[in-house]
């Protein structure tokens, strides 16, 4: 065996301790309970973990004997070159003995290079392998030398213990000539330490100084760096025997070549699509024309991170930031740290690339990439690729739902291995060990189409090398190849390391197996060495070692967690030793077995027994949340130090968890952390992210006491970055409480500060957000202007994201002033962008406007569609605020079809959402909607007093147009309730609103609204003033419908008024437009109105013209009461003429029209053209 100085893993520090046994007791529990720890934590700030080894503790004289633990020790050196220590004292040591059975010397002489073995301790033969025997290349083999006088006084306590055993007195001289030995070699050597506590200063001082050199502090690995070692050494492990296939190279070239953005890369489990990427990454052919072509592959499966949608998202983001940026452009756009700016910004971070280069991205195993909490599996991905990215997937599920209607992805299927390669693969991967199958038995294996597949095969022969004897292996062979299945081949495999290690307890590979299957990212050799071991020790590392290396093939060291190198493992791990569900009672919510559930348990309370730090945290919360203990997670969330941690590795998780704890116990989050609310300063290094958590949770006013602490701490840091976020923060509550002066102070200093560190994406945040409170202070012209620098910042920085809102926003004050179309447009310009970014909760906004802009012009179809739509997404996503509003808006038009059963619940719904997240917003809008149905029901009284707290509300939150809405629905309400004063009060206090707004539509409805009232009350002059006002802002908008009814009023009013003149010029005005739109009804009544000026000018024979005209007209429509009017006005014309011929003309008509009032029901008009009719009568 050749020695070699590199360890596998580079950020593993593994550390061989040679000594005598009973003599150094106090030396090792020094080394163990006070250096060790102290050491690793050190070591932990510069991401390096310490594995310590002394095989040789723990171990029994019958064990030893047998000569296993002496080769396991050495070959155990060889892992943890070139770190050694060796500890001497008085005692020379153990020494073997040769012999059959016991050491076999010439086997470790040939596999050791040692040159001698008999007479040697175990000690000696250590330290010459690991030192004397070795080239001296660097001082880290350090040795230490016991003082005489403290051997002495150690010998003497041994001396008097029951199985006392002196050493023979001829071990003194081996003795002398070791240490001799050691003192001339030259390597590191501190002598005569006087106790256990001086030699745990030495070493630890000695071992830091090494560590130092090794791992300086400023060449520690950033976390991308340690992603990318991590993802190369799992692409080197699967290279381990496979099998080329150069068709499948050519195949993924082409890909590569060609115009199709994604290729799927499918095949069954085990079939070798790790090893494939692997070896392609080693060769890629990228075609000649390719400009700066990068390439980034992704294992899931290599990290514990990786998995994770967002450490994958990150890693890419982070490497296209590296390879496609330029060194200013990385400084002004950092790679994004929060979970929601990586997942909005992953579209545009890959937009970056185009005119930059080419990029492959790889993501092998994607059936395994873990769903986030408040997302769909894949729901990430980007829905379009940039033309210079191309994604390839792998995975061994080909029906993908998510991928099953993407028109852009291409199909590769990865088959069985053909006989030529499964016998190429059992032959390398024999040799490989010296090992071989004659022809007979190779025959065998290939006629067993399980072992067709990869996995299945490696797996088959890794079992079959370690039988020797040939009737044994032809037996063992048999009940091999009787499996189907991987599962089946593992639970052998099980079974066998069962029978293997049944010592030093028989219940050893059950507990190591469901220990890896709880954990969530893998456990570390120590983490499994303290849970497998007994009475408070550790697992001595001579048992675990040989279980270790018997497993090597089966597991994955993950950056220093061993895990399952495959899912088949994992299930017949499962079935073996988790009962199944069919078995023992199981918890549906959680799916998981009492066994199951017990194995959490387990690591739970081994991780809350360790010290804080991010992988005790990340390991103790999935284990309390999967063993289902909902206090103790709850009690674990509500410690600041693990809410910050947790946070800002994965916040949505963070309210994964919240929501799982409420769904499952009486826990509940407010309470939780209400004695830190109590006193803030209790909080320490988790305000920022409680002050997210509750945010993000609608507790917004529970927040308020932490962002105004952490405005105060960052603005006496200076830390202008977070200063920013959480003045943002605060104006957004400000804002949700109605302060908007407020909260415009704060988005000013935002702006201000923004343009100070020319920070252009903060600007156009902080634009868009100080423009949203111009809105709602109803002054849209401001805001507009700030909306579009907002859009022209976003273009320039290609922030799609702003972007979408800027469109958004721009599209509501179109929509507010009535320009539908426009409106229209802009939101639909949005909803691509949206589904671009993948942006869910920007999408379902986008469409909920859409489904308004629909509902305004009696679409109403389209409206429920889009609603919908919106409503699954907020739904799914736990977005309660939106699917209040959607709630409210789909009551809204389930009361214009006149479904009031329907329109009642979801109002109902509505509220209660809105009185969960304390939404006054929200409320005041489900105020108004409860209005709208109490009018319908005819209970104007209900409805009187909801519209009274709604306008209460809108006061509150000074939102203007909301309360000029609130008060439009209040006059229209006293209107029905005869109350036109109340009416005219609350329509006074609306038009001061809409002057403000400067929308011509909105100012026109207040401007003829109140006139309308006015009129009521006999205000005519002032209503015709009003009139006047609104006739130029309907003329601006083009409005011809409009306009013909308020000349109509106009009239009306100026006719009242004495000035029969201008109403006759307005009435003719309006005749002309209701030719042009075709309005013969309201013709009818223009007609009859001008007839009635023409008779206080004078013109009777025009009058009697126009009603003849009108009369007409009426027949022709079957109106009877426009017949009743024409008729009756031109009778009474004729009856006014005071001549015979008149009268005579006169009588059929009245007789007509009297008539006509009768079948009306018109009591009135019947009694005066009955007195008209006698008044003739008499004068015949």
């Amino acid at each position: 065996m050749t020695p070699t100085n590199k360890q596998a893993n580079p950020r593993i520090l593994r550390l061989f301790i040679s000594s005598t046994f009973r003599d150094m007791a106090a030396e090792r529990e020094e080394l163990i309970k006070q250096v060790f720890p102290e050491l690793q934590r050190r070591l932990s700030d510069r991401q390096v973990q310490l594995l310590p080894i002394d095989l040789r503790w723990g171990i029994t004289a019958e064990e030893a004997q047998r000569g296993d633990v002496l080769r396991l020790c050495l070959e155990q050196i060889d892992r943890c070159r070139p770190f050694f220590i060796g500890l001497l004292g008085e005692r020379y040591g153990w020494v073997p003995e040769i012999g059959p059975g016991q050491i076999d010397e010439a086997a470790l002489q040939r596999d050791f290079g040692l040159s001698q073995v008999a007479g040697k301790s175990a000690t000696e033969l250590e330290m010459e392998y690991a030192a004397l025997g070795q080239p001296l290349v660097e001082e880290t083999a350090l040795f230490y030398f016991r003082s005489a006088a403290a051997s002495a006084q150690v010998e003497q306590a041994l001396a008097a213990e029951p199985c006392y055993c002196p050493e023979p007195p001829e071990h003194q001289a081996k003795l002398a000539q070791l240490k001799q030995r050691i003192q001339q070699r030259g390597y590191a050597l501190r002598q005569d330490y006087a106790d256990a506590q001086s030699l745990g200063q030495m070493i630890l001082a000695d071992l830091w100084r090494l560590c130092d050199q090794r791992f300086p502090e400023q060449q520690t690995l950033s976390p991308a760096q340690r992603q990318e070692l991590a993802h190369q050494a799992f692409a080197e492990q699967r290279l381990t025997s496979h099998v080329p296939r150069p068709e499948l190279l050519q195949r993924l070239d082409g890909f590569l070549a060609g115009d199709q953005p994604i290729l799927l890369l499918s095949g069954a489990s085990g079939s070798g699509k790790s090893a494939l990427l692997a070896h392609w990454a080693q060769q890629v052919q990228w075609p000649q024309a390719a400009s700066n072509p990068r390439q980034l592959f992704h294992y899931v499966g290599a990290t514990p991170e990786s998995s994770q949608p967002l450490a994958l998202m990150q890693r890419l983001i982070g490497f296209i930031h590296e390879r496609f940026l330029s060194e200013e452009e990385r400084q002004n756009q950092p790679v994004p740290e929060t979970a929601e700016a990586i997942r909005q910004g992953l579209s545009q971070w890959l937009a970056r690339v185009e005119g930059r280069g080419q990029l492959l991205w790889v993501i092998d195993g994607i059936e395994r990439l873990q769903a986030e909490a408040d997302q769909l599996p894949l729901d990430w991905l980007p829905a379009q690729l940039p033309p210079s990215v191309q994604l390839l997937l792998s995975t061994s599920s080909a029906d993908l739902e998510p991928l099953q209607d993407r028109p852009d992805l291409q199909r590769l299927e990865l088959g069985p291995l053909e006989p030529a390669e499964m016998t190429q693969l059992i032959q390398r991967h024999l040799a490989s060990f010296g090992k071989k199958l004659d022809a007979a038995q190779t025959e065998r294996i290939l006629q067993h189409p399980p072992a067709r597949n990869p996995l299945f095969l490696r797996i088959l022969l890794d079992e079959l090398r370690l039988f020797g004897t040939f009737e044994l292996l032809n037996r063992k062979m048999a009940d091999y190849l009787a499996c189907q299945s991987h599962d089946c081949l593992y639970d052998q495999l099980l079974q066998r390391l069962e029978q293997d290690y049944a010592q030093p307890r028989p219940e050893l590979v059950a507990d190591l197996m469901r220990a890896l299957w709880a954990a969530r990212q893998g456990l570390s050799e120590l983490e499994l060495l303290e849970l497998l071991g007994e009475a408070g020790e550790p697992l001595a590392y001579s048992h675990w070692a040989p279980l270790a290396s018997a497993l090597s093939g089966s597991l994955v060291n993950r950056a220093g967690l061993l895990d399952f190198a495959q899912d088949a493992l994992r299930q017949a791990v499962q079935q073996r030793y988790l009962a199944d569900a069919a078995d023992q009672g199981q918890d549906q919510d959680q799916n998981q077995t009492q066994d199951q559930r017990q194995a959490h348990a387990r690591l739970a309370a081994y991780f809350a027994r360790q010290k804080h730090s991010q992988r005790q945290l990340e390991e103790l919360s999935w284990q309390l949340w999967q063993g289902g203990d909902w206090l103790g997670l709850a009690q674990l969330l509500a410690q600041p130090r693990a809410l910050a941690a947790l946070w800002r590795r994965n916040p949505l998780e963070v309210k994964a968890c919240w929501a799982q704890i409420e769904a499952h116990s009486d826990q509940r989050l407010l309470p939780s952390y209400q004695p830190l609310l109590a006193d803030v300063e209790r909080c320490g290094p988790a305000k920022a992210e409680l002050a997210q958590l509750l945010l993000e949770s609608g507790y917004a006013q529970e927040a308020a006491p932490l962002l105004q602490a952490l405005v105060a701490e960052y603005r006496q840091t200076n830390d202008w970055r977070n200063l920013a976020r959480a003045l943002g923060n605060q104006a957004n509550l400000l804002a949700s409480q109605g302060d908007l002066d407020g909260a415009l102070a704060q988005y000013q200093e935002l702006e201000q500060l923004a343009r100070q560190q020319q920070d252009l994406d903060s600007l156009q945040r902080a634009l868009g957000n100080r423009a949203h409170l111009l809105e709602q202070q109803a002054q849209l012209s401001q805001a507009m202007v700030l909306y579009q620098e907002k859009e022209q910042l976003c273009r320039q920085l290609q922030q799609r994201d702003g972007l979408q809102l800027a469109l958004g926003n721009q599209a509501a004050i179109l929509q507010q002033q009535g320009r539908l179309t426009e409106a229209m447009a802009l939101y639909q310009q949005q909803e691509q962008l949206c589904r671009q970014l993948q942006y869910p909760d920007a999408l379902q906004l986008a469409l909920a406007h859409q489904a308004g802009i629909c509902f305004q012009q009696a679409q109403f179809d389209q409206a429920k569609t889009r609603y919908a739509e919106a409503e699954a997404i907020a739904r799914r996503l736990g977005n309660r605020d939106a699917l209040q509003n959607i709630l409210g808006q789909q009551a809204l038009l389930a009361l214009a079809a006149g479904e009031q059963g329907q329109a009642a619940a979801l109002l109902a719904s509505a509220r209660e959402l809105c009185e969960e997240i304390h939404s006054l917003d929200g409320l005041q809008r489900v105020l108004g909607g409860e209005a709208n149905l109490a009018i319908q029901q005819g209970d104007l009284a209900k409805a009187k007093a909801l519209v009274l707290q709604q306008i209460g509300l809108c006061r509150q939150l000074q939102h203007s147009l909301s309360l000029a809405d609130a008060l439009s629905s209040f006059a229209l309400i006293c209107r029905q309730m005869a109350e036109p004063a109340q009416a005219a009060a609350a329509l006074r206090e609306a038009l001061e609103i809409r002057r403000r707004q400067a929308d011509p539509q909105s100012l026109y409805s207040a401007l003829s609204n109140l006139a309308a009232v006015e009129i009521d009350l006999g205000e005519f002059a002032v209503a015709a003033g009003h009139l006047q006002e609104a006739e130029p802002l309907l003329r601006q908008q083009q409005q011809p419908a409009e306009l013909q009814k308020l000349l109509a009023s106009r009239g009306q009013l100026c006719r009242r008024l004495g000035d029969p003149r201008q109403a006759l010029r307005l009435l003719r005005e309006q005749e002309r437009l209701c030719h042009q739109l075709g309005e013969e009804t309201a013709l009818l009544h223009c007609q009859q109105q001008q007839a009635q000026c023409l008779l206080a000018l004078g013109h009777g024979w025009r009058a009697r013209w126009k009603l003849q005209r009108s009369q007409a007209l009426a027949r022709r429509l079957g109106e009877p009461q426009g017949m009743l009017l024409a008729i009756a006005n031109h009778a009474i014309l004729l009856v006014n003429s005071k001549r015979p011929s008149q009268w005579r003309r006169a009588r059929p008509l009245l007789r007509e029209a009297l008539g006509l009032a009768q079948g009306l029901g018109l009591k009135a008009s019947e009694q005066h053209l009955q007195r008209v009719l006698d008044f003739l009568q008499e004068r015949r």
